[in-house]
């Protein structure tokens, strides 16, 4: 995927840019248990390669046990972003 085609992506999806490169939900998101921020979605390049990638950061506060982790987005986490595209 192009740079360019994973800004579309997160913008087309409900997300904004509230920081250079680092995107967030603009619905409204109810936090998990020990989550204490939304998660953010943050666009970087593959090494060695000239690919993108959207990488998910997951705020937990210390001690408390987690469902989700920081990761790369699965190709199944990419369809249902495209799913949710408002055109």
């Amino acid at each position: 995927m192009t740079k360019l085609e994973a800004i579309r992506l997160l913008l087309g999806s409900n997300h904004y840019e509230y920081k250079p490169n680092r995107y967030c939900s603009s619905r409204v998101y109810t936090l998990a248990h020990g989550e204490y921020e939304q998660p953010d979605y943050h666009i970087r390049k593959i090494r060695g390669k000239d690919e993108y990638e959207i990488y998910m950061r997951v705020y937990y506060l210390p001690g408390t046990f987690t469902n989700q982790t920081n990761h790369v987005l699965t190709q199944e986490e990419l369809w249902l972003l495209k799913e949710n595209i408002n055109e």
